[in-house]
């Protein structure tokens, strides 16, 4: 059983082939989201990081509902201090607060700095292949719940919808994502190494990947 709601419990490898590919994903999503891969009991004494809906201590409400540097910065020191391994990564919401996005332990994500920092808020669907289906779901249900994403872009719509059209996108620049979340080994920017993935399981490259694809859409204008 989930310990809290932006933790599903074991995450689910059915995507991986073989052992070798088992190995390359978790890294991947170890780095993306410690928690799962934590004593969350512990890890999270995040009471604070919260909604009381969800267990929280109340503080969420006062602090964070409403100002997403103070809830990524925050979140960061107490979950990931000391930690060489997210030195040049950033807390990311996989669906953007200006898009109506909770400031939500289930709706953020460890990224790479460079990727969060191109990605903007027009790239959620972006986001949500990236994290895989399961992870989507979490995301959009906690953001409709303690966001405000039915009064955007995403209203009415499903975490299904959305990591498809990502999918989509990212596979028009040679980018393959696995439907449990990660990149997918086989894809044409993984092999020529236009993107990579670094040991602690960081993945390099997809800034610029969403530059060719804004690139491309302006072209097609």
């Amino acid at each position: 059983q989930a310990c809290f709601s932006g933790c599903p419990g074991p995450m689910s490898y059915s995507d991986c082939e073989d052992d070798d590919e088992m190995a390359f994903m978790i890294g991947q999503r170890r780095f993306m989201f410690p928690l799962d891969y934590e004593d969350c009991h512990n890890a999270i004494a995040l009471g604070d990081f919260r909604p009381v809906g969800e267990g929280g201590s109340g503080n969420w409400e006062r602090k964070y509902a409403e100002n997403p540097g103070r809830f990524t910065t925050d979140y960061r020191r107490k979950l990931l201090s000391g930690q060489s391994a997210y030195k040049e990564a950033d807390v990311g919401h996989i669906f953007s607060f200006g898009n109506g996005g909770s400031n939500t332990v289930g709706n953020v994500m460890m990224q790479d700095r460079a990727y969060n920092r191109t990605i903007g808020k027009d790239g959620d669907h972006l986001n949500a292949a990236l994290v895989g289906y399961k992870k989507a779901d979490v995301a959009l249900e906690e953001s409709r719940n303690y966001g405000a994403l039915e009064s955007g872009r995403h209203a009415g719509r499903s975490s299904t919808e959305i990591v498809e059209e990502g999918k989509d996108a990212w596979k028009s620049v040679g980018v393959r994502m696995k439907k449990g979340g990660g990149l997918d080994k086989r894809c044409s920017a993984y092999r020529s190494k236009e993107v990579t993935v670094e040991d602690n399981g960081r993945i390099v490259g997809l800034d610029e990947k969403v530059r060719e694809l804004r690139s491309a859409s302006r072209g097609a204008k």
